[in-house]
């Protein structure tokens, strides 16, 4: 759904609706948001429906998972040499010295 509002420039805002309206999140309550916030229920509702973002959606999970995401947010802290990650992953919703504290030593 946020994919879909995305598409009308809209994602950061119905982002913030639905982490303010959980657990509400049906597709009929989805609908709602989406001409609360203004979009274009024709336009959001036929992205919707027809699934636009579902195989998008299930790439990301799949990339996810494969380097460890077991959740969100997830965050990753480091270096990349080539295809090697050499760091941390930060998971869930944490303080900013948990993330200055791996950060600064990188500096």
């Amino acid at each position: 759904a946020t994919r879909c509002a995305q598409d009308q420039n809209k994602f950061w805002e119905f982002h913030d609706v639905l982490f303010e309206k959980q657990p509400a999140l049906s597709v009929a309550n989805l609908k709602q948001y989406a001409v609360d916030l203004g979009l274009n229920a024709s336009q959001f509702n036929t992205c919707l429906d027809t699934a636009k973002y579902e195989q998008a959606v299930k790439d990301d999970m799949t990339a996810g998972e494969q380097v460890g995401v077991r959740g969100t947010p997830a965050s990753f802290v480091g270096t990349v040499n080539g295809n090697t990650f050499n760091g941390v992953q930060i998971s869930g919703a944490v303080p900013f010295e948990t993330f200055k504290a791996q950060i600064d030593p990188l500096l």
